[in-house]
């Protein structure tokens, strides 16, 4: 390729300025591909080492935008914010998510009547509840959490392997990932939530894991 464009640029003088860095320049500042696929113009404008640090950010954040989207959100405290809630704040039920009157098993319902994806009542297990945008999880929850983070490993010592990898493993890895000490919450709210794990909890836990709620 260097050789051919150097060839090149001696039979045209008049475009000397042409050059594999200039080029190079030219099409990574270039909003559109020129001449080319868009699959060739990113191809060629990523090789570029300050593209890549500039789009970092932009990756980042959209990483960020698509995660939010598919997953719930998560307060350290029993009070919150209409900012942490906006779906429960624009329908005037904040109130109800704080006082518990809109709890599944594991977590707060901001809309049940309008499942993110389809505008239809949520038909989904409580166990997804985790990966809704509709769902808030408090610091009250976290002992329920635990009881299911207990049940699924106690489950998991007793069903065999590829059962367990293909139908709970991902549970395990949602439930788990609330209950990590300083994650999300307090190293001191996580061992509470421990200490305060009640048989109500636990038969909450086994009725979901029995898919009593399914619809």
């Amino acid at each position: 390729m260097l050789s051919y464009l150097a060839q090149w640029r001696k039979r045209h003088p008049e475009l000397s300025f042409a050059t594999p860095r200039a080029l190079r320049h030219f099409f990574v500042v270039q909003e559109h591909p020129q001449g080319h696929s868009f699959d060739t113009n990113s191809d060629y404008v990523l090789r570029s080492p300050r593209v890549r640090v500039e789009v970092q950010p932009v990756v980042e954040e959209g990483i960020q935008a698509a995660y939010d989207e598919v997953m719930a959100r998560v307060v350290a405290d029993d009070e919150i914010e209409s900012s942490a809630a906006p779906v429960a704040s624009r329908l005037g039920v904040l109130h109800e998510v704080v006082d518990g009157r809109r709890d599944t098993v594991t977590a707060a319902c901001q809309d049940h009547d309008h499942f993110p994806g389809t505008d239809e009542p949520c038909r989904a297990s409580f166990l997804t509840c985790f990966t809704c945008r509709n769902a808030v999880v408090l610091k009250r929850h976290l002992p329920r959490i635990m009881a299911l983070v207990d049940h699924l490993n106690a489950l998991r010592a007793v069903t065999p392997a590829t059962v367990w990898e293909s139908r709970f493993a991902v549970h395990l890895a949602r439930a788990s990932s609330l209950t990590e000490p300083g994650r999300y919450f307090s190293n001191r709210d996580v061992d509470g939530a421990r200490a305060v794990v009640t048989e109500d909890d636990r038969l909450a836990v086994k009725r979901l894991m029995a898919r009593e709620w399914d619809e």
